[in-house]
């Protein structure tokens, strides 16, 4: 019985069947862990410049605004259309 397990242990370890298979996904495993490595990276960046970006844009002074009558409703038909009501 011993024997038998033996032999057919031997056999399974010298068979090379699936071995491509095993191989490419030890290899497309690599890939995927690289690629969210350098996701995880990239996000990370992008995260502290959106923060930095807000910062900026909050530290902003708009007080000043447009001066003059350069448009809106008092300047006239808002369409641009010439109303006739008689």
């Amino acid at each position: 019985m011993l024997r038998l397990m033996l032999n057919k242990f031997r056999g399974l370890a010298s068979d090379e069947e699936g071995a491509v298979t095993v191989d490419f996904i030890v290899i497309t495993s690599a890939v995927v862990g690289m690629g969210v490595a350098v996701l995880a990276q990239i996000a990370d960046g992008g995260m502290t410049y959106g923060t930095r970006l807000n910062q900026s844009i909050a530290e902003m002074d708009f007080s000043g605004g447009m001066t003059g009558s350069g448009g809106g409703e008092s300047s006239g038909s808002s369409s641009g259309l010439q109303s006739n009501v008689d």
